[in-house]
């Protein structure tokens, strides 16, 4: 069973998210295993628009740009799954990837918004490693694709998914990939503490992640940045509104980690 949400509303503030998509998505996965224990329930994950959510942006600031709007999406999905032992299909960090090593490859139709042929086919791949945990160089279908440009998709969704499979699937029956991956789930080796934070939150980073960066976005927009990272941080956090935040670790190409964390006074 795949579960998204609308493309934008995983991004808006947490409250709203917290309101709107969290709970139900824990009462379909309920449902879905209530009905069927042993279905795998897989989250998409969706991807930033081309230059943000500019109608929200005024609103809620984080949204103003594509990194903005795609960590969001990237961080409520994730967290979607591993609180409901779900799956992601990560098309979002795949579209991130290409975009980070193909600039000029469109993803998108016209409204920057919507997937282009292209965009669709990386989903398509996406999908088809996620549930089968094969490698994706191996699909021989192109569509309407020449060569090259689904040799991108492909070896994109590769790197991404297929060579880490393990990083996208919380469930208990994760389907074994056909060789071992290469990376762990990053996000088990940074610790933020303590939770809920008063007025210090610490952050231990492993050595070999420090050359990444730090965004703590809150309800009110981007809180604090950092680029470049030492493994164990101490950040004053006194003037931080009371509320919940996301730590983003952007930890190149396209490992991203989050950490939720709450300030409470």
């Amino acid at each position: 069973m795949v579960l998204q949400e609308q493309s934008q509303l995983p991004s808006f503030p947490i409250n709203q998210f917290m309101q709107e998509s969290y709970p139900y998505a824990q009462e379909l996965c309920s449902l879905i295993r209530q009905y069927n224990p042993d279905a795998k329930i897989v989250f998409y994950m969706t991807w930033g628009r081309k230059n943000g959510d500019l109608q929200n942006g005024q609103y809620y600031p984080p949204l103003n740009t594509y990194e903005g709007m795609d960590s969001l999406l990237y961080a409520r999905y994730m967290m979607m799954a591993e609180d409901n032992e779900a799956c992601v299909s990560p098309v979002g960090a795949v579209w991130h990837q290409i975009r980070d090593q193909y600039p000029d490859v469109e993803l998108y139709q016209s409204d920057g918004s919507h997937p282009s042929y292209l965009g669709s086919y990386v989903a398509a791949c996406s999908f088809y490693t996620t549930f089968t945990g094969r490698n994706p160089l191996d699909i021989a279908w192109n569509g309407t694709l020449d060569g090259n440009m689904a040799d991108i998709a492909k070896n994109a969704v590769k790197k991404v998914v297929y060579d880490s499979l393990s990083a996208w699937c919380f469930a208990p029956d994760t389907v074994e990939p056909d060789s071992t991956p290469v990376m762990v789930n990053v996000s088990d080796s940074i610790y933020l503490y303590p939770n809920p934070a008063c007025t210090i939150l610490h952050i231990h980073v492993p050595c070999d992640l420090c050359s990444g960066s730090l965004m703590i976005m809150g309800e009110n927009g981007i809180a604090y940045q950092q680029v470049g990272l030492v493994p164990d941080m101490t950040l004053d956090v006194s003037r931080f509104p009371v509320g919940y935040y996301h730590a983003v670790f952007n930890l190149g190409g396209f490992k991203r980690a989050f950490r939720s964390f709450i300030i409470s006074r």
